[in-house]
């Protein structure tokens, strides 16, 4: 007894002790968030001094992606083989992963936040990994591999930007004025002399649905850019993916959402589905989004911004209990023609109070991790990774 009272004050003590410094970074010229993040682990990504990024493109060196269309059968996610080669490796070299394609250097000083942290990068890789992260003999042969795993991030506004690096501008998805400039407005220096340099293709540079992988050296302190890889994107950036299943108002009801970057003015959202290996039917779906205007604040309202597509809802009704049913997300185009998604399936639930079994996971905040082993933001858990899998 003497025991267990103890352990509860020791836990008492460190609660409180953790509540004070949260409070205290709070108080901090407001920032809670910088502060708790900070106290929580150092952000995988804040490692890198891309300020300081020089560019050292050497002849001899290459990157490439083998897969250069992905999502060629409707997958939200693919696998990517990379394949480098580098004449004077170091064991600081790394590989990151970009996306857009082209890599905007500018930087831009916050409205809110840790002042500590100023000035911030408007583009930074999505992750990284170290060149000898696979092969282990990559410092002795200047050879070596890597696997990334790229998702769909359904992003399809044009980009143009001048070789000679005075302006770049954006069309299509075009952000309000307020939303896109803040309270600072970035500048835009000299991308053209970058790119250039690079011997980017001009092709690269009228596409953001896109990702390109860069090889450095000098570590994540003295970055230095030594190659650029070809351009890589999906086959489909708009297609409908990530279907979320959840209970509807009544018992034999299903809500499905999900995701496209297909707005209403482009085409008609529905949910073809049915019991299993029966006549299917149609059910129209709703469609929503946010737009930048609709954050509280920088750098999301200003350069932190990236379009988050549009989410479309149906609610399939009238379900017979305890039966399979299938489905697919559509979309019907302007010009008559559909684009799906691959099939998918759920059981319906069970009748209000007869005799049925019903398993229920609770589970926390799973975390946040990358199933390739890669380094990004808030990369602070790989357990959730078994999290996840335990739980499909």
């Amino acid at each position: 007894m003497e025991i267990s009272f103890k352990i509860v004050i020791v836990s008492v003590l460190v609660c409180c002790i953790l509540c004070n410094y949260v409070v205290e970074s709070n108080n901090f010229n407001g920032d809670y968030y910088s502060d708790h993040q900070e106290m929580m682990g150092v952000q995988p990504l804040s490692k890198i001094s891309m300020l300081d990024l020089e560019l050292g493109i050497h002849a001899e060196a290459s990157i490439k992606a083998t897969t250069c269309l992905l999502g060629l059968k409707g997958e939200s996610s693919q696998w990517i083989d990379v394949k480098f080669k580098h004449p004077h490796p170091t064991a600081d070299d790394w590989i990151a992963v970009f996306s857009p394609a082209i890599f905007n250097a500018s930087t831009y000083v916050p409205t809110m936040g840790n002042p500590r942290l100023s000035p911030l990068l408007v583009s930074a890789p999505i992750k990284y990994q170290f060149a000898n992260y696979s092969t282990p003999d990559y410092v002795d042969t200047g050879c070596g591999s890597l696997k990334f795993r790229q998702i769909n991030q359904r992003y399809t506004t044009k980009q143009k930007a001048s070789w000679d690096g005075q302006k770049t501008s954006q069309e299509d998805k075009k952000p309000s004025q307020e939303g896109r400039t803040g309270h600072h407005r970035p500048k835009y220096p000299s991308l053209g002399t970058v790119f250039s340099k690079l011997a980017v293709p001009r092709s690269l540079l009228f596409c953001s649905d896109d990702f390109a992988f860069g090889l450095f050296s000098g570590g994540l302190a003295k970055p230095k850019l030594i190659a650029t890889s070809n351009k890589i994107s999906f086959a489909n950036p708009k297609a409908p993916l990530y279907p979320r299943l959840a209970l509807g108002k009544s018992w034999d009801e299903m809500t499905i959402t999900w995701t496209s970057d297909y707005d209403i003015n482009e085409a008609v959202p529905f949910v073809q589905w049915g019991l299993q290996g029966e006549e299917q039917v149609r059910s129209p779906a709703g469609t929503l989004t946010f737009t930048q205007t609709s954050m509280c604040g920088p750098p999301a309202r200003t350069v932190g911004w990236r379009e988050p597509g549009f989410f479309h809802t149906s609610f399939l009704k009238n379900l017979w209990p305890n039966l399979k049913y299938t489905y697919k997300l559509g979309h019907r185009l302007m010009d008559g023609t559909y684009v799906w998604s691959k099939n998918y399936s759920f059981t319906a639930p069970p009748y209000p109070g007869q005799n049925s079994l019903q398993r229920v996971i609770i589970f926390g905040d799973t975390g946040k991790a990358e199933r390739d082993g890669s380094n990004e933001y808030q990369n602070y858990q790989p357990g959730s990774l078994n999290t996840t899998d335990t739980l499909t």
